[in-house]
């Protein structure tokens, strides 16, 4: 039996889509680019908001990249919790871990939005927190063994797939 759950906040327990829709098209209007759909948004995220940005821009133009990008973290943090909540059910499946007692933990640091929406550095800090777990000499033996295999697991994933999306972003700055 697991006593710890950790979980990444943004696009996990807190539907933040919206909210970095609003942002996203607020920043492409300043400089007079089209604005994104939803689906269009929702299918940019997932590598950190420089590359949401740089996706967003028409491909013929990405001469203001960077002042785009500015924009959108300076209005990302006065209106990122207008439209973001919970999805349905977390807070009752929350209430029921913590009458468990079983220990959560998220990560999250809302004074840095390309820190936390960053999916491959998220991914790498979680796999960090699930091996505490397996360091922890309180938990049993076989589930802190349990806790490596899924540490191993995880990053052998991320070193075979999730490297491209690193050089993706790279290439986007």
């Amino acid at each position: 039996m697991y006593n710890t759950i950790i979980f990444d906040l943004d696009g996990t327990l807190l539907n933040t889509i919206e909210d970095l829709m609003d942002s996203t098209n607020y920043a492409l209007t300043k400089f007079n680019y089209p604005t994104r759909t939803l689906e269009e948004i929702t299918s940019f995220v997932g590598n950190g908001v420089a590359v949401l940005i740089h996706k967003a821009l028409p491909d013929n133009d990405k001469s203001k990249e960077e002042e785009v990008l500015a924009c959108f973290k300076e209005y990302y943090e006065e209106h990122s919790m207008i439209k973001t909540g919970p999805y349905p059910g977390i807070i009752d499946l929350l209430t029921e871990l913590k009458q468990r007692n079983i220990k959560g933990d998220y990560f999250m640091n809302f004074k840095l939005p390309e820190y936390y929406m960053n999916r491959e550095l998220s991914w790498v800090l979680f796999n960090q927190r699930v091996l505490s777990e397996a360091r922890d000499k309180q938990i049993p033996l076989f589930e802190r063994l349990k806790f490596l295999s899924i540490t191993a697991s995880n990053l052998d994933e991320f070193f075979m797939i999730r490297v491209a999306s690193l050089k993706d972003m790279v290439n986007a700055k």
